[in-house]
């Protein structure tokens, strides 16, 4: 992280805070910017709970409520990704397959 800070310093641009929504500070994030979890573009699992990491986000689901909504996102992104790997991945399979078949 050094070195990130020390290469681009000075070459960012900030962001709202939307585009790096932090689910440990989302109460904060809600009262100085107003930007609830639902207006994120980008959710960053800061802390221990991480969605692949079943047993931590199990422990925090008490303590942390909207931590169940933000599992639910990531899994449906997560799946929606495989599908989308998978299907590409099946399609060219078959055009290798029916590439072969008419050598």
């Amino acid at each position: 992280q050094l070195l990130y800070n020390i290469y681009f310093a000075g070459r960012q641009t900030l962001v709202g805070a939307q585009y790096n929504y932090l689910l440990g500070y989302s109460e904060d994030i809600v009262r100085s910017f107003g930007a609830k979890m639902s207006d994120a573009m980008v959710l960053h699992y800061n802390g221990s709970a991480k969605p692949w990491i079943p047993a931590r986000v199990l422990q925090s689901f008490e303590s942390r409520p909207l931590l169940i909504r933000s599992v639910e996102l990531w899994n449906k992104a997560f799946t929606d990704f495989l599908n989308r790997a998978h299907l590409q991945k099946t399609y060219a399979d078959s055009r290798r397959s029916s590439e072969d078949f008419a050598l």
